[in-house]
């Protein structure tokens, strides 16, 4: 009984000496799993093409006369 528990306690003590040298900043590729990363998060939905109203874009922003001959 002794002997598992001090197989336990070297264990657990190899694994949080890995986990502190890793360090939280050096990300594993199986600690960021497929499932965290959804295609669906961009629904289409989000990008609609009527946000842009056509009178928001109105013909009288860009006048001819605001580009001066002396300008160019």
């Amino acid at each position: 009984m002794r002997f598992l528990l001090a197989v336990a306690i070297v264990v657990a003590s190899c694994t949080a000496t890995s986990v502190m040298a890793q360090g939280p900043d050096q990300a594993t590729p199986d600690q960021v799993t497929p499932d965290q990363v959804k295609p669906d998060q961009v629904t289409p939905d989000q990008a609609k093409p009527d946000q842009v109203k056509p009178d928001q874009v109105k013909p009288d922003q860009a006048k001819p006369d605001q580009v001066k001959p002396d300008q160019v």
